[in-house]
């Protein structure tokens, strides 16, 4: 993904894209020899020790960005302080989110002068998104107007189980209600579509299969005439590279191309399978409502519940977000998220959300209202 939104930068060799090395101190050592870094910035709770310690060794500064200590961390932390204690030493600037971040740094004998809150960075880095546009990107994915989108991103094992389970009753009752799953993980896409394979009467269907069929456009125009990006899809398959194509590219060529997008529309018995890369911003602003995983599983802790916030949408999260805590508690009181203690809970508040477009679009406007604000 990193790879995908940094593309014109790499292209230009601005920016040099390289894996974290294993953090064993003379693999870390090799690589500081090579590279030869002036300063070194973590995010958020990415603190490596052998990094650190090599680093320090070549009087490399070492700081984090955007910094935060879950309350799990934090008691490892502490409970091997004795240990570790000199890595917190080390650091040169600490930027963290909240006052609670800070105070637990503080005890981790970090010096309170090298600590800043600035607040979570993630509300700076949200796009602004434009109501027309995902307006338009809904119907070149085939949603109709009176469709009810739920989303469900950043999805991982049995979640997808319990979501297609809660989709199958709501949609008897529901017809209109529409299901997409965006897997977490890229080497997860097969199993999902299996998962929505073996689920009784739903059919997967996968975002790359939409996105190459945009190869019978190139009926329309000589393929001279084409962009780069819609000649790669009319030629291949839906390769990892297709993948990579943003919807955001394929919504402009085709505005570009000034044609009708071919009739597409879903049945409640299809699910939208998002196995593609860095497109799921893009999937959140086509919702109505907006499930954000890693919350069911209560080893994950969360995933980011600003990306749907910031397209208006209404947002329901499990009972697990550990790693989100002062984001999901400012949506909370915002009156903008749900949080789902149990399957039923998740349920219920669907169908509320489903049957209720008045409340949808309270918590979604509440939502938007909290990401400008910050």
């Amino acid at each position: 993904m990193a790879e995908n939104k940094l593309k014109d930068e790499l292209e230009n060799n601005f920016i040099r894209l390289i894996y974290m090395p294993w953090d064993h101190p003379h693999i870390i050592n090799s690589t500081l020899e090579r590279i030869n870094p002036r300063a070194i910035i973590l995010i958020e709770s990415e603190i490596w020790p052998a990094l650190v310690f090599e680093a320090s060794k070549r009087k490399i500064k070492v700081m984090i960005a955007n910094a935060k200590l879950s309350d799990a961390s934090y008691k490892t932390y502490r409970m091997f302080y004795p240990f570790i204690s000199w890595m917190f030493t080390k650091l040169s600037l600490i930027l963290v989110q909240t006052p609670q971040d800070s105070r637990k740094y503080i005890n981790m004998n970090v010096d309170k002068n090298r600590i800043f809150m600035t607040g979570n960075m993630k509300f700076s880095a949200l796009p602004n998104v434009k109501l027309e546009r995902s307006a338009k990107l809904r119907r070149l994915l085939g949603y109709k107007d009176n469709d009810i989108v739920w989303v469900c991103g950043s999805t991982h094992p049995e979640e997808e189980i319990l979501l297609t389970a809660i989709f199958q009753e709501l949609k008897e009752e529901i017809p209109q209600l529409r299901l997409i799953l965006a897997p977490r993980h890229p080497e997860r896409f097969g199993v999902v579509e299996t998962v929505i394979n073996s689920a009784a009467r739903l059919t997967p269907i996968r975002l790359s299969h939409i996105k190459e069929s945009l190869q019978g456009y190139a009926s329309y125009r000589d393929k001279k005439t084409l962009s780069t990006n819609l000649v790669k899809l009319a030629e291949n398959k839906p390769t990892l590279e297709t993948q990579k194509i943003s919807l955001d590219k394929v919504l402009y060529d085709v505005a570009q191309m000034d044609i009708n997008t071919p009739d597409r529309s879903y049945s409640a018995d299809d699910v939208l399978l998002v196995d593609t890369i860095g497109d799921l911003m893009d999937i959140y602003s086509v919702a109505d409502i907006a499930f954000v995983g890693g919350t069911i599983n209560d080893k994950v802790g969360g995933h980011n519940i600003l990306e749907p916030a910031t397209c208006r949408v209404a947002v329901v999260i499990g009972p697990h977000y550990y790693k989100n805590t002062e984001m999901v508690n400012m949506m909370n009181e915002a009156g903008a998220l749900i949080i789902a203690e149990t399957k039923e809970d998740l349920r219920l508040a669907i169908l509320e959300l489903a049957l209720n477009p008045d409340k949808r679009i309270l918590m979604g406007s509440e939502a938007k209202n909290l990401t400008e604000r910050n």
